[in-house]
């Protein structure tokens, strides 16, 4: 059994890679756009015979929490697993369902991945009860 990655799998892992490093650390939409271009842009003249309009659709989820392997995730069965988890969380805490919407997605799993990460650590800020 082949373990190797394709060459499309490998650009998205680059790209997803990328915006972990370099977009996570920017706060304004339009830099953060900027830096998504970029990504993009680079991989467009560096990866060639690929589909790059796929390859680089966003969102890029990766996560290790549908199975034992890093692996990309898509934002359905994401949005299910995270729902499901958090059911007995709101019916026990909150007496009031969360919503789960593709920015939590994203946030989720970027705080995931800093955790994991030996000796990871974040600052989160935000208004107190508002998640």
């Amino acid at each position: 059994m082949d373990q190797g990655l394709t060459r499309e799998e490998l650009v998205r892992i680059w790209a997803h890679e990328a915006l972990r490093l370099f977009s996570d650390r920017l706060v304004e939409d339009d830099e953060i756009q900027w830096c998504s271009d970029k990504i993009d842009e680079v991989a467009r003249q560096l990866f060639a015979a690929i589909d790059h309009n796929e390859v680089l659709e966003r969102p890029l989820f990766y996560s290790s929490w549908l199975t034992k392997d890093t692996r990309r995730v898509n934002r359905d069965e994401l949005k299910t697993f995270i729902t499901a988890r958090l059911k007995v969380f709101y019916e026990e805490e909150l007496d009031v369902p969360l919503v789960v919407f593709d920015q939590v997605l994203d946030h989720v799993l970027r705080i995931d991945r800093v955790l994991r990460q030996p000796m990871g650590h974040l600052l989160l800020v935000g208004d107190s009860g508002a998640g």
